[in-house]
């Protein structure tokens, strides 16, 4: 079963998310110091919020079979917040 949404802090995680996957989003998101991750599911692909953002992060997408590969969704999850700090920088600017 796909779930719609997932969504991770470093204390939460949505219910019927495996173990090793919530044990890798949960340092993914400490480590990075935001407050959370929302996966939106999107046909094939999941939407990356972060931060409660209404707005996913552009551009980058998690296809839906790599929620269950930690290793590959840490770097999808990577990827995504250099372009969400990116974003961050050029309206601080």
């Amino acid at each position: 079963m796909e779930l719609k949404s997932m969504r991770f802090s470093a204390s939460e995680a949505t219910e019927g998310v495996s173990a090793q996957v919530r044990e890798a989003v949960q340092a993914w998101v400490a480590s990075h110091e935001v407050a959370e991750v929302r996966l939106a599911l999107y046909g094939d692909y999941y939407a990356i919020h972060v931060n409660a953002n209404p707005n996913p992060v552009p551009g980058v997408y998690v296809p839906a079979a790599a929620i269950h590969e930690p290793g590959l969704l840490i770097e999808i999850l990577d990827a995504a917040y250099q372009v969400y700090f990116d974003e961050l920088s050029s309206h601080s600017n």
